[in-house]
């Protein structure tokens, strides 16, 4: 999604240390699959934060891989040298994951599935917007929101074994908006 590094940026500003594992190419429609026929190549991409109070620079990892698979293989493997993942953020994802149908087909909503069943905390974010290609502004205001939702779920949501938020940020560009919870 082009509206990543937006989302990335805005939670390295709020404070949060992030260590980012994504698939190489667009997986949506993926559902929960998992990769099985190929190698999967873990491909280390440097990103240095912008952020004044983020303590550390990691590593991206790309993947040549399903969502899923990449948070498997974060989890299980990649991520071993680094504090203790406390909760996983998967997406954003351009479009709704309002619907039972949409949400299991849904390569965020299945990686958000994966880190619950490996017994983590999770939250998938959706930004219902219609296209892909990112207004500076917009994924701007979209990830502020997110972040708002992220933390309150983060300090306040039910954290029963296997739950999961599944959440949707509107485009409402410059139109003030109260989060309904």
């Amino acid at each position: 999604s082009s509206y990543t590094l937006s989302l990335v940026h805005a939670l390295e500003s709020s404070g949060h240390l992030l260590s980012v594992v994504m698939p190489t190419s667009q997986q949506s429609w993926a559902g929960k699959a998992h990769s099985t026929n190929e190698e999967v190549v873990a491909t280390p991409l440097w990103h240095e934060t912008t952020a004044t109070n983020s303590p550390r620079s990691y590593p991206w990892f790309l993947l040549n891989s399903t969502p899923a698979s990449c948070i498997q293989i974060a989890l299980g493997h990649l991520l071993e040298d680094r504090p203790r993942v406390d909760l996983v953020i998967c997406g954003p994802h351009v479009g709704c994951n309002i619907t039972s149908i949409f949400a299991l087909s849904s390569g965020t909503t299945g990686a958000a599935l994966e880190a619950t069943l490996c017994g983590y905390r999770a939250v998938a974010i959706s930004f219902a917007r219609a296209t892909h290609r990112a207004d500076t502004e917009e994924a701007f205001e979209m990830s502020q929101h997110a972040i708002q939702v992220i933390d309150k779920l983060y300090t306040q949501g039910e954290w029963t074994p296997g739950t999961l938020y599944s959440v949707t940020i509107p485009c409402l560009v410059g139109v003030a908006r109260e989060i309904a919870w």
